[in-house]
């Protein structure tokens, strides 16, 4: 994993999913993981782990999860 200086960076940016699957966009970062939404009225919320991003590159948040992980481990309410 690179590493991220300024995770602030994130925020407001698309998250995809190791299978290239637009998993939402980063709303919060948190000490160990980042809050990515996704939809417009009722967002999905996924509280992704931080050390599951592999890289940020050119304004894109990548995973090293699939997009069924990250909804079957990291949806919350």
């Amino acid at each position: 994993m690179s590493k991220i200086e300024d995770w602030q960076a994130l925020i407001n940016k698309p998250v995809l999913s190791i299978d290239e699957k637009e998993i939402g966009v980063v709303s919060d970062v948190q000490p160990l993981h980042i809050i990515v939404s996704s939809g417009p009225v009722t967002p999905n919320k996924y509280n992704i782990p931080k050390k599951s991003i592999s890289k940020f590159e050119n304004g894109v948040v990548y995973l090293s999860s699939s997009q069924k992980e990250v909804s079957d481990n990291h949806e919350f309410e």
